[in-house]
């Protein structure tokens, strides 16, 4: 697409939406690109609100484990896809997430994510084997773990209702937009054209103007020197026509 995702959508009031929802829910969420990367609404402020630093700090720094991220949020977007639904999926890092596709136009342009969360408290010696793994500071991960919310299905379901209602939202925003500046582009493209044309339809008429002192007897005319030309020399320096002499009747 020939615009970028930011440029079509009113980001403060998406932020304002999404910090609203991690209040009432506590359920991150963020728009990621399909990279993996959150959008920002300014060059200090990310398309998120509530994401937990186990992610932020930890499996997205890590190149390896960014990787996996990554993959299965892929993975997690053709399902939707597929299925139509809000499905909550566990993430290869323990965190349960979801990923809702938005298109524009038929594009493929972002994602909604929402998670980092538990259903169940949490295995403490599964996530301290996987620090280990990735060589992470183990008690710096087990804090950021201990911020992560353990949810009642019932939340995450009505959550995800206003997630998928929300993607359908931040869609048509972006959509109309694109369709708004596309008509600008094009507006702007037949202003060019138009100028360009006339510009040369200008360059190419010379014409007389005003009033012109014409001799009654011999048919002179005066020029701004004040000398007296014939009509045909006159009209020969003064404008673009071709004069032809002949006898009339």
């Amino acid at each position: 697409m020939r615009y970028n995702i930011s440029e079509l959508i009113d980001g403060e009031k998406v932020q304002h939406l999404l910090e609203r929802f991690y209040e009432i829910t506590k359920i991150p969420s963020a728009l990621l690109d399909l990279n993996g990367g959150v959008l920002k609404v300014d060059e200090n402020k990310m398309l998120a609100a509530g994401i937990k630093s186990i992610c932020h700090n930890f499996h997205r720094k890590h190149p390896e484990s960014l990787a996996k991220c990554i993959e299965n949020e892929a993975m997690v977007s053709r399902q939707t896809i597929e299925s139509r639904k809000y499905v909550p999926n566990k993430c290869p890092h323990g965190l349960i997430y979801a990923a809702i596709p938005i298109f524009v136009d038929g594009e493929h342009v972002v994602n909604l994510f929402a998670g980092q969360f538990f259903l169940e408290p949490p295995d403490i010696d599964y996530f301290r084997r996987q620090a280990a793994y990735y060589g992470y500071d183990v008690e710096n991960y087990l804090d950021a773990l201990n911020e992560v919310a353990v949810l009642d299905e019932k939340t995450v379901e009505q959550g995800s209702l206003f997630l998928s209602d929300l993607a359908e939202l931040i869609a048509l925003m972006a959509f109309e937009e694109k369709e708004l500046l596309d008509f600008r582009d094009e507006l702007e493209l037949r202003v060019k054209i138009r100028t360009i044309e006339l510009k040369k339809a200008f360059a190419e008429i010379k014409t007389l103007r005003g009033i012109l002192p014409l001799c009654s007897f011999c048919k002179k005319i005066r020029d701004e020197n004040g000398y007296w030309e014939q009509a045909d020399v006159y009209i020969d320096k003064h404008s673009q026509a071709d004069i032809s002499h002949s006898v009339c009747p």
